[in-house]
Parts: structure tokens; sequence; C-alpha cells
């Protein structure tokens, strides 16, 4: 998948500012060194991976890549639009009936496979070789870092799903308009972050032994 200039820079910044002020105790050591879009820092508490963002809202990666068993590329190979966005609507219905029902993240993912033509690629809330994940919240287009939040990952994974929002990506933007993928996330209520918040574990001033 091409990324632009722009987004990797974001990336190789996040990841390098986040080393930067990890706790020296947590032993943070660069894991992912093939793919550096693919952000991983192994610690002694877990895997961490690395996620920018310009919105004080925060959203979880639930599915990376569903490929609809109805394609929707025209023959110019562009993306017929009002079939992707019909996709994404029925899709999103049935999100809710699931989530209604009880239905786990997993369990959902899992009825989910019924529209793919392949594997779903799963996003990092159900990849368990992920436990945290960073966010890097920069000002606008800046690279000006406003905060940082890790989450803990298992700790969302037991969220039960009715407490949460999953949806599938309308991909409306100028930059998603040519994805012929779904992808879907989950948002948390903020009290289920709060819980989840281990930004102390990570960062913080280190006391030096008097």
């Amino acid at each position: 998948m091409k990324v632009s200039p722009y987004t990797e820079k974001r990336v190789k910044h996040s990841e390098s500012y986040v080393r930067s002020i990890l706790r020296e105790d947590v032993n943070p050591i660069k894991n992912n060194v093939e793919n550096h879009l693919d952000v991983d820092i192994y610690t002694d508490l877990g895997m961490l991976d690395v996620q920018y963002t310009s919105s004080d809202n925060l959203y979880v990666d639930y599915i990376s890549v569903l490929m609809h068993k109805e394609h929707c590329v025209l023959p110019d190979r562009k993306r017929d639009h009002p079939k992707f966005w019909a996709q994404v609507n029925a899709m999103n219905k049935d999100l809710k009936v699931f989530q209604n029902l009880g239905y786990s993240l997993e369990e959902i993912l899992h009825c989910l496979g019924v529209y793919a033509s392949k594997d779903i690629k799963p996003g990092k809330i159900m990849n368990k070789r992920y436990d945290y994940v960073a966010y890097v919240k920069y000002i606008g287009k800046t690279l000006e870092v406003d905060w940082v939040r890790v989450l803990d990952l298992n700790y969302l994974r037991s969220v039960p799903s009715n407490r949460a929002r999953i949806a599938f990506n309308l991909k409306d933007k100028w930059n998603s308009l040519n994805d012929w993928h779904h992808s879907a996330y989950v948002k948390f209520n903020e009290r289920d972050l709060d819980k989840a918040d281990v930004t102390s574990k990570f960062i913080g001033i280190k006391v030096s032994n008097l």
C-alpha cells in the first residue's frame, strides 16, 4: 500500500518521539526493523504499538483490511463509490445487531467473515501480539506534539462490545477515495479509556536515587 511522504514522516516522528520519552526502566527496544511503518516497540511490560492522531477522540483499529466479496471496482479501475458506501451502511447495520445481541469483539469479527472474499486482516485490538498502544496527538498538520496517551489493549479487549461504538469507515475523504478495502474501528467511552490508561507506567519523570 502506497504511503504519502507526509504520513511516513509522521509515522517515523511518532515512534522516535515515544521512544525518547519512555521510562528507562521499561527498557524500550525497537522490535520491527524491517518495516518502519509497522511500529513495534518491545518493553519489559509488553509490546507497544505507536499511532498518531490529530483528534482528541481515540479510535482503536478493529479491522485493517476486509475485501468485500462483491467487488466495487469500475472498468476504469476506480472505486464505485455508491456501491462501496452501500456496503459500509449494510455492515454497520449488522454491527449494531451483533452488539445488541451481546456478541464479543471476537465473535463479531467472526460473523463479519460472511462479507469477506478472503481472510480479514484484524486491527491492533484483535491482534494479541500487541499489549499496548501509544497515541501521539499532533497540533494540526504540524509535528508539534500536544499529548501522548498509552492504553492497555488487553483491558479494552475485555470490554463488552455494547459499551463501545464499532463502525466501518466511510472512506469519503480525498486520501481514501481510492481504497477498495474496508476497515473498521472501535470507539470506547471515556470511562473505559480512563481505566485502560497506563500512560504513567510508560512515561514519567525518572527520580534519581539519592
